[in-house]
């Protein structure tokens, strides 16, 4: 094994990413985040198409395509082919709810410079059976009550209650939903954990902001940007 100290910008940590190889050149998509590894419905599903270079160990920007043009949905643990010039993807697996859905659809990308997706057989949701699990329905239909409706149940409980003292939970946090507030937080947690992102984000504003800079963050989110700027030395940051 080698350690490889890749250039460009890697992708966020996930695991489930389908990959395939052509021409030196390593295809991926998709991936999951799982921001509760215990609980279903707390997991960021990808839909980058990204490539490595073998030969220069860089990875390239995700791939662009058209606005509006028809694309798969994120998912993880899809298949992935190349073949007649063309990457091919098939199936894989999301989360809806307290659901996973399982994909059949099948999908076709050209390798050229014309990137746009082709559904070549779309996924039949209304055939699709829930199974679910023989243990959550039995123990379900003894109390009375659906899975969905443990699950609803669940995320309607106070983010506070999850702990015990001498933990507490912020005043302006504990009386939201526990879903809400972990689905959040465990989102901007992977992105504030992507270094190439984030170091890209800082030589861009390196390049423009100054001591005597005013910074606007319009729509600042988890208020990185105006964190930056603020670190860099600007006058004011709103």
């Amino acid at each position: 094994w080698r350690a490889v100290h890749a250039a460009g910008a890697a992708p966020s940590p996930r695991s489930g990413m389908a990959a395939a190889v052509c021409n030196a050149v390593v295809l991926c998509f998709g991936g999951v985040i799982d921001t509760d590894a215990k609980r279903i419905g707390h997991s960021v599903f990808m839909d980058e198409l990204r490539s490595f270079d073998l030969q220069d160990e860089r990875w390239e920007d995700p791939w662009s395509l058209p606005t509006g043009a028809p694309a798969p949905r994120a998912r993880m643990g899809a298949q992935l082919a190349v073949a007649a010039g063309r990457l091919w993807m098939f199936g894989g697996m999301f989360e809806s709810g307290s659901r996973e859905v399982t994909l059949a659809d099948l999908w076709s990308v050209p390798l050229g410079d014309r990137r746009e997706w082709v559904c070549v057989t779309p996924h039949d949701y209304a055939s699709q059976e829930w199974l679910g699990d023989a243990d959550s329905d039995s123990e379900s239909s003894e109390s009375g009550t659906t899975a969905d409706e443990h699950s609803d149940a669940e995320g309607d409980a106070k983010y506070g209650a999850r702990f015990e003292a001498p933990m507490v939970a912020p005043d302006r946090l504990a009386d939201k939903a526990r879903a809400a507030v972990e689905l959040v937080n465990g989102f901007h947690f992977a992105m504030m954990s992507d270094a190439p992102r984030n170091s890209a984000y800082l030589a861009a504003l390196e390049a423009v902001v100054t001591p005597s800079s005013v910074v606007l963050d319009l729509g600042t989110g988890a208020g990185l940007l105006a964190l930056l700027a603020a670190r860099l030395g600007a006058r004011h940051v709103y």
